[in-house]
């Protein structure tokens, strides 16, 4: 079984509201990042779930398991999904900036014809993702269904500081 440190502890709140924080925050998690972890939540289990098949297509899956306990949450049995990414590739990161966030967010200028922006109009939905470095710490996570995002304090004053 995949063993990562899941002390939270040093992990603080951070509003993700913003594009281009959001993007300052993958491009650094494309640079520190060797494990990601997806945790479908709350029995709502799909195996054409887009972002576990994106990240099966960029990474090595290493574990799938079903947990009660991940990162911060406790609750119903979820399933999650560990990858390890080889040589640095980033496929997964790229992907994710097509996202304004990891939440939905109504603050998007109005509907255009330009598709990039109605998909982003989606948000990430209800999977929980984080991210682990080459010593399993966690270094950012989601409680996307909250819309609440936690990053570890020193990689906090590393992306903006």
């Amino acid at each position: 079984m995949f063993d990562y440190d899941i002390n939270t502890n040093k992990c603080v709140l951070i509003d993700l509201e913003n594009h281009d924080d959001y993007v300052k925050l993958i491009d650094a998690l494309q640079r520190n990042a060797k494990y990601v972890v997806i945790v479908q939540i709350h029995g709502k289990f799909d195996k054409n779930d887009i972002h576990i098949q994106r990240a099966k297509q960029t990474m090595t899956l290493l574990e799938k398991s079903k947990v009660s306990r991940y990162f911060s949450t406790l609750g119903g049995e979820s399933v999650k999904y560990v990858f390890k990414r080889e040589d640095n590739r980033a496929d997964f990161f790229k992907y994710l900036k097509g996202y304004n966030t990891f939440f939905d967010d109504d603050k998007l200028p109005p509907k255009t014809k330009d598709i990039y922006q109605q998909y982003l109009k989606r948000g990430f939905g209800i999977d929980d993702i984080g991210f682990l470095d080459v010593n399993k710490r966690v270094l950012f996570f989601t409680v996307t269904h909250e819309h609440m995002a936690c990053i570890d304090n020193r990689f906090l004053e590393k992306v903006f500081n």
